[in-house]
């Protein structure tokens, strides 16, 4: 069975934490109490799809380490859409990349 899709309004509050309430809350007025959180995007964000379909095209998924679930997200405007693609990014740890020996090295 599927569930209906429910209106949430999600928020990244100033540590990383992701979190929804299911009515809009002004960013000022938002506090602990009433939101739901859904993961750290330090720790907990494994990577964010970016769902090109064209009757999806506001569509988006991040996807968590636990339980490889996966949330998708979808936005009012496609300008609403790439601003919460960059802020997921910026919450994103840099890869790190091997340090290639020079050779002779072992």
């Amino acid at each position: 069975m599927i569930a209906a899709w429910q209106r949430r309004y999600f928020y990244i509050d100033d540590t990383g934490l992701l979190s929804y309430t299911d009515q809009p809350q002004p960013p000022n007025q938002l506090t602990p109490k009433g939101r739901k959180k859904v993961m750290n995007l330090l720790t907990d964000m494994k990577q964010v799809n970016d769902d090109h379909n064209e009757e999806k095209r506001f569509r988006f998924s991040i996807i968590s380490n636990r339980y490889d679930e996966a949330y998708e997200v979808y936005a009012d405007t496609l300008a609403e859409k790439v601003e919460w693609l960059e802020a997921l990014a910026s919450w994103t740890r840099p890869t790190k990349k091997k340090k290639k020996g020079k050779k002779g090295d072992k």
